[in-house]
Formats: structure tokens, sequence, C-alpha cells
């Protein structure tokens, strides 16, 4: 072995040595986040919102964790601090991407096989009812069409801000909206919508608002 060649073989081992260090840290810091993630009351989470014409009764809020190697989600909670579902990220899949979990039962969130971006929630095993319909509208626009309920639309806030507030509309009606939780820090994501919405047209709607965050 050359001279040149050990020098190479020590220089690669020094930069995996160094990735490994900066990777191992920094799931260290990630779990740690997490953790805190889940310290998070609704009483806290409501403060800056107290001042607002919302009613903090109907809130939820998902706080970010991972489940898996190729899972990631929210553990949602309402304004009692009350688990009411869970919001699964599915790595690498197009039906079936997300999972909803309720007291009620399953949900399914499918990406629709179209040019725009949308997607189909649905009972889980049961792609023939649709429950919702989410499409991505020019300039990041969000428009949802829940059975029963009319069009959900929220548009991107004009000002780029840490953490913004987006507005939701029913049928034209202001009636909520949502907000990244964590400012630098990603804690997950929070909305206010009516409670007469169905929990699982909700919780479509905040794993929606990830994409934004």
């Amino acid at each position: 072995m050359t001279a040149n060649e050990l020098s190479l073989i020590k220089l690669l081992f020094v930069i995996c040595l160094f990735f490994a260090i900066v990777i191992y840290f920094g799931l260290r810091v990630r779990k740690r986040s997490m953790a805190e993630a889940l310290q998070l009351k609704a009483q806290d989470i409501w403060a800056p919102l107290q001042t607002s014409e919302w009613n903090m009764a109907n809130l939820l809020y998902g706080v970010l964790q991972d489940f898996s190697a190729t899972e990631i989600g929210l553990i949602v909670r309402d304004f009692r601090d009350q688990q009411v579902g869970k919001i699964t990220f599915h790595m690498g899949v197009r039906q079936g991407w997300i999972t909803l979990e309720t007291d009620s039962g399953g949900f399914e969130v499918d990406v629709s096989p179209t040019l725009r971006q949308s997607m189909v929630l649905h009972p889980a095993g049961d792609n023939s009812q649709t429950i919702c319909l989410f499409k991505k509208l020019p300039r990041g626009a969000f428009s949802f069409e829940a059975k029963g309920f009319g069009l959900l639309e929220s548009k991107a806030p004009h000002r780029l801000r840490i953490a913004p507030w987006f507005e939701y509309r029913l049928n034209g009606r202001p009636v909520g909206g949502s907000q990244h939780i964590g400012g630098w820090t990603d804690r997950g994501s929070l909305l206010v919508l009516p409670g007469d919405i169905p929990l699982p047209i909700r919780l479509f709607i905040l794993a929606m608002q990830r994409q934004r965050a």
C-alpha cells in the first residue's frame, strides 16, 4: 500500500467518523425535542390565540413524533389535553400514504394519480367511499371538499413569518385556522375548526398542514 493510498483511507475514515458523530448527536437532539413536545399543554399552545375570535374548545394540536424508521406523525390532542387521534405518514407509498387513527375507527389518505397534487380521504380498507378530497391550488392555496359540509379553503399568508396563521374559510365564511407550533423548532401543528366538522376530516386537514411546516 502506497503512502497516497494510506492517506486516502485515513481521510475517508475521518469523513465517515465526522458524519457518524453529526448523525448521532442530531438524533439525540431530535429525540430530546420530541420528548419535550409531548410535555406541551393546550393552555400553553392557546396562549398566543387567547385574544382571538376563536373558541379554544375547537382546538386540536398535534405533537410531532417518530414512530419508526419509516414512519413519522402527530399525536393529536384536544383542548383538554386528551388524545383524540394519531396521524402517521408512511414513507415511500402512495396508497395509504397517511393513516388516521380515532376511537371510531381508522382512515387512510391516498395520493391521487393526477397532474395536480391531490389526496383522497376514505375509511381504512374501503377506497370506494370518499370522505374528503384535497387539492393544492396555485400560490400555495389549499382546498378541501368535505362530504356534507362543502368547501374548506385556505390561502397562504402574504407575509413570510416563522409561524404564519393559515386562515380557513368554509363556503367563503371564516371558521378558523392552523399554525405551526414551536417557532424555529418543529413541535407540530395546531388547528382550530368547528367541532361539528367530523374528527377524521379535521385530522386530515391537520395532516396536510404538515406540508406547509
